[in-house]
């Protein structure tokens, strides 16, 4: 009889400029079980990606609008460091240009809540990836997003 090792926690890395939002976010997928680390600026999220300790952070959940630098170029910043990253943007912006999203995985939007962020990390966490999904109202179902181009 062979016994399966349990699977690792993930670790995700939350990046949002409104800090309430940020800290309940936190405690919640804390509360879930999730391992979290924040970052409150796009410049503390690089800077935290560059050190060693966060090497294992398979999940990025980041907001659009942010100071300096907007969601989506953080995304693509990301993911030259670290391609095997899955991003989440997680964003109360309706406007996002498609084009602009071409590092991001998932979009869930902040209208949906917190539970529909859950559920798609949840979802990643457990089949370990797929094509880019976007969330765009509560009563509408998921539908796949544009592939990524290569």
């Amino acid at each position: 009889m062979m016994i399966s090792e349990p699977r690792p926690t993930p670790r995700i890395l939350l990046v949002d400029d409104e800090l309430e939002q940020l800290w309940l976010r936190a405690q919640v997928m804390q509360s879930l079980g999730f391992l979290v680390h924040t970052a409150d600026n796009p410049s503390d999220a690089i800077f935290m990606m560059a050190e060693e300790a966060l090497e294992k952070v398979e999940f990025v959940v980041l907001d659009y609008n942010m100071p300096g630098i907007n969601g989506c170029d953080l995304a693509d910043l990301l993911k030259v460091m670290r391609p095997e990253l899955k991003i989440i943007l997680y964003s109360g912006a309706t406007d996002v240009p498609r084009n602009e999203m071409t590092s991001i995985d998932i979009f869930v939007s902040k209208a949906d809540g917190i539970s529909a962020l859950i559920a798609e990390v949840a979802e990643l966490t457990q089949v370990g990836g797929g094509s880019p999904t976007t969330i765009t109202s509560k009563t509408e179902q998921h539908s796949r997003a544009h592939p990524q181009q290569y």
